[in-house]
């Protein structure tokens, strides 16, 4: 029997939907362009639920699933289609659009507008997972309970010293945490290696991180990991373990930001239990700083994050690493012109003392 065109249409809605359950993000996105019938079938959000939640199992948290599917603006469609994509630095782009000067409290943002998805993976299989609910962390007590002083103060957020003054929500606190910071690793994870050196660097090379902002006014979300580690070194004494760095570069035009650059870093501290087989969380954190390496207080931060969440992605993870690249050696350029200031400005410096040093001598010698 020869099918028209639009013979899906004759297939039950619910079989299309559970068909398409199997597909990945981009197989599911070339399918809706096919037909009609099967672009209304790709646009079912039990989908795009399923893959958000197969992919970041923080996602998985029912308040947060209430959030998404509550607001007029958000979907799990967008969810998935703004946080899969990572950040992409272009050195020839510049910042998409400018945002308005002011105070954060001038804007309809705030730190609370914030949720972060964190998902840390081993080998692809998810061994961590947490949901924030806000950005004033344990450094909120530091202020006294100041907003003020969060708008002054360097910005930092510590999953793993999360503190919610009095009053605020605690509907994600602590969801998909493990007792004691301890996460149990796979057996697998264990053989194959002839040194315990080696089993370790591997172990920790094979570590890939998450961490999603998602603002719940907005409805958008941005991935600022970079996925794979950007650095991996041993903390000092080598007994404490691991310093684990990820990140992303966003292009910034904003008045209270001397740079045009800033860096979402994420620094995961751990230590490998190799007789218990598991891994000990000493600190999972984010911190902001600018293309000099100073870290931005709260109020910067929160300009970075807004400016975050428009600027370019890709799936590319390819040109995401060439571009992080690009950025180090903007870096280093940028220091050695400072450097070669600073040389120039002393030079300039000793020179004058010594001319105003000889003509205090010539003056006394004219004297005499």
């Amino acid at each position: 029997m020869e099918l028209g065109p639009d013979h899906f249409r004759s297939l039950n809605q619910d079989l299309l939907v559970e068909i398409m359950s199997r597909l990945d993000g981009s197989t599911l996105a070339a399918t809706a362009s096919t037909c009609t019938a099967l672009r209304d079938a790709a646009g079912d959000e039990r989908l795009w639920q399923k893959l958000c939640n197969e992919t970041w199992p923080s996602t998985s948290n029912g308040q947060l699933q209430f959030q998404i599917a509550s607001s007029k603006i958000g979907s799990f469609k967008s969810l998935y289609t703004d946080a899969f994509p990572l950040v992409l630095y272009e050195v020839t782009r510049r910042a998409p659009k400018r945002i308005p000067t002011g105070t954060i409290q001038d804007t309809t943002s705030s730190p609370w507008d914030f949720i972060s998805l964190i998902d840390i993976y081993y080998k692809g299989r998810c061994i961590f997972s947490k949901v924030v609910d806000g950005m004033i962390e344990s450094m909120y007590r530091t202020c006294n309970n100041d907003f003020s002083r969060f708008l002054c103060y360097p910005f930092k957020l510590d999953l793993l010293d999360f503190y919610y003054p009095v009053g605020a929500s605690h509907e994600f606190q602590d969801f998909g945490s493990t007792g004691n910071n301890l996460t149990k690793l796979p057996m697998a994870a264990f053989t194959g290696y002839e040194g315990r050196e080696d089993l370790c660097n591997m172990i920790v090379g094979d570590l890939q991180l998450s961490w999603i902002l998602y603002d719940k006014r907005k409805g958008r979300a941005v991935n600022i990991s970079s996925w794979k580690p950007r650095s991996i070194y041993r903390n000092n004494p080598p007994e404490e373990g691991y310093v684990i760095c990820f990140g992303s570069i966003i292009p910034i035009e904003d008045s209270r930001l001397p740079h045009t650059l800033a860096e979402f870093i994420i620094t995961v501290k751990c230590k490998l239990m190799i007789k218990q087989g598991c891994i000990r969380w000493r600190e999972i954190s984010l911190v902001i700083n600018n293309s000099s390496g100073s870290h931005l207080n709260g109020e910067q931060s929160m300009a970075v994050m807004k400016q975050a969440l428009i600027c370019p992605r890709s799936i590319n993870h390819y040109m995401v690493e060439l571009g992080y690249q690009q950025f180090c050696k903007q870096k280093i350029e940028m220091k050695l012109r400072q450097q070669q200031e600073e040389s120039l400005a002393n030079i300039a410096c000793a020179a004058t003392a010594i001319a105003a040093l000889l003509g205090i001598c010539y003056a006394c010698a004219t004297l005499l």
